[in-house]
């Protein structure tokens, strides 16, 4: 009897762990991009809790999807399969249930893994507040991990000044990291955060879900990978602008006048990697760094200059870094539709539909949502190819007027802008930007 007694105990002990353990399962956090880290720590109630803070320089990111020099990186998003893009600006915190929940407590290599460097620059008094950043660009508080080790590394070697003078020899740096958590929610929220201070931030200053403009939350099922990335754009350049732009806008965001860390003023990126994997970096016969300074040195050209930092954008633009820009092509690129040659014409109707289904979509930063925005402004562009197509053919056979010329060159602006939009709703699958530790 007290041998079945003890068994039934044993059983409901482990029946109950199981039980516990249901709502909790592994995490890893892949982070892809160029994010700035820092180690700290927030106040739970009344004690201290150890956080792994990321930040994305916004600078370095494009609202406005329409960059013919490819120099920037895709919005930062969340996805564990589908998720959210990051609100344009913010400080937001993921919660495993709370916000800062007690993880980690040291920013640690996992044993058994290769000790991958990353890039490490001093902190000071200054650039180590990383509470400051929130207002011009995304920071997001995570637990700190109970390891890490690296998701890639990359060589690459910095100058300090626009030269082949090698200031820092190559060093295959981190361009990427998993971060492991050994028990996790099933479900993951971002809050977003209000801080009452530059210098502290509790639990209590992140009381708010975030949502999108749609009113979706910001939330992913824990599939035991968790991506926080800022995606390359597609391309297919070997001298990575977006490297060397995303670089920039990192260290200028640490130090904005470019003296507390000379040597890291340009960084170069090998361009391939030879048999023994070791990079294979431009000679004097390239113009890739020498002649392109336009991608490292600022201000930037103004018809690259990321919105934010260029101008205050309105409450519709921050809530979707994609509305922006379909308002901006809604209002500015579209004809009249009252235009003679335009209004009973089928086509220009067709496509002006198919664009309102993805200008319905304003607010939301499901992933799904903005690749859908792309998938209808790439049909609607193809329609307007249409009808270009069909007025040019009707110019051909008779005088054409000015008016007519000129809904014509509407229509070619209106196209060029639809697919460009389109183009930067994908993701790049190429990211070789070093990631920043700040201590």
């Amino acid at each position: 009897m007290t041998k079945h007694l003890s068994l039934t105990v044993v059983l409901a002990g482990v029946v109950g762990l199981s039980v516990l353990a249901a709502g909790q399962s592994q995490l890893d956090i892949a982070l892809e991009g160029p994010w700035i880290l820092f180690t700290g720590t927030m106040n739970a109630n009344g004690s201290p809790v150890a956080v792994l803070v990321a930040v994305a320089p916004i600078s370095s990111t494009a609202p406005d999807p329409v960059d013919p020099h490819s120099h920037f990186h895709h919005s930062p998003q969340i996805s564990s399969g589908n998720g959210f893009y990051l609100p344009s600006s913010g400080i937001f915190c993921l919660s495993f249930g709370q916000c800062a929940p007690s993880a980690g407590s040291t920013f640690n290599n996992g044993q058994g893994y290769a000790p991958e460097p990353i890039l490490t620059l001093k902190g000071n008094s200054s650039n180590s507040k990383w509470l400051s950043y929130g207002g011009n660009n995304d920071v997001v508080i995570l637990p700190m991990p109970d390891f890490y080790h690296s998701d890639g590394t990359w060589p690459m070697r910095f100058h300090s000044d626009h030269t082949l003078n090698v200031s820092v020899d190559p060093v295959n740096y981190t361009v990427g990291l998993i971060l492991h958590y050994s028990e996790a929610t099933a479900r993951l929220r971002l809050y977003s955060c209000t801080p009452k201070s530059q210098t502290a931030i509790s639990v209590t200053d992140c009381p708010n879900e975030a949502q999108d403009g749609q009113n979706h939350l910001i939330e992913v099922t824990n599939t035991g990978t968790l991506r926080l990335q800022m995606r390359a754009p597609d391309t297919t350049d070997d001298c990575d602008h977006h490297v060397r732009y995303a670089f920039h806008q990192m260290l200028k965001l640490l130090d904005p006048n470019y003296t507390d860390y000379p040597k890291y003023r340009y960084i170069e990126p090998a361009q391939g990697m030879n048999i023994n994997d070791s990079g294979v970096f431009e000679t004097s016969g390239d113009d890739c760094f020498t002649n392109d300074a336009g991608d490292q040195d600022d201000p930037p050209p103004p018809a690259i200059r990321h919105p934010v930092a260029a101008m205050q954008e309105n409450s519709a633009e921050q809530s979707n870094p994609f509305s922006g820009t379909l308002n901006k092509i809604n209002t500015q690129d579209w004809p009249s539709s009252e235009d003679p040659k335009l209004k009973n014409n089928e086509r220009f109707k067709a496509a002006r539909d198919t664009f309102d289904m993805a200008l319905k979509l304003n607010g939301s930063l499901l992933i799904t949502d903005v690749r859908r925005m792309g998938y209808l402004t790439a049909l609607s562009a193809d329609q307007i190819g249409s009808l270009i197509a069909e007025l040019q053919t009707g110019r051909s056979k008779k005088q054409i007027t000015k008016d007519e010329n000129d809904t014509i060159d509407k229509l070619v602006t209106l196209k060029r802008d639809l697919n460009a939009f389109a183009d930067g709703t994908k993701n790049g699958a190429d990211c070789r930007a070093a990631q920043v530790l700040v201590q």
